[in-house]
């Protein structure tokens, strides 16, 4: 049996979940900041990780090229938590596709999966900092300058890598 100030202490503390990462292209990261949600996937979750410094070569899809992957939203996870199911995933099956072997992503992967339940996830209550891509990644002009005044415009810390 569950002790009241058990239960008290763990809704008070709330989880430690700590800071998470979700990439996206360039182009994702201005739709995010414009529309302010991520918006979940056709499982009603947002893929999210735990390694701020994953291989995203390994990750890109038919839906993004090698390389677009390259802009990194870091999540106050302790917050979501309060409000959201983050349920930690791990794949041992690889994945590939017809111009390329399977990648095993495995142990090193650290996915945690945000469930939204069909809800997109509001992103500036959550959102710590941006790290951007440098200058000659912005294949639309002007692009990066888009993204970098709106963070501005919020006070949203970011840098450039």
């Amino acid at each position: 049996m569950i002790k009241l100030t058990d239960l008290l202490t763990e809704i008070v503390e709330g989880k430690q979940v700590g800071t998470i990462y979700h990439f996206t292209s360039l182009r994702g990261i201005l739709g995010i900041l414009t529309d302010g949600f991520i918006r979940s996937n056709s499982e009603n979750q947002i893929s999210t990780t735990r390694n701020k410094d994953m291989d995203l070569n390994l990750l890109y899809t038919d839906d993004y090229e090698k390389g677009e992957l390259n802009t990194r939203l870091d999540l106050d996870g302790d917050k979501i938590s309060n409000r959201y199911k983050i349920r930690p995933f791990q794949s041992d099956v690889g994945f590939g596709y017809e111009d390329r072997p399977p990648v095993y992503l495995g142990k090193d992967e650290f996915e945690e999966q945000i469930i939204t339940n069909g809800k997109s996830l509001p992103i500036y209550p959550y959102l710590k900092n941006v790290v951007l891509p440098p200058d000659e990644n912005d294949e639309d002009y002007g692009l990066l300058d888009k993204v970098m005044e709106i963070l501005d415009e919020k006070d949203i810390p970011y840098e450039i890598e």
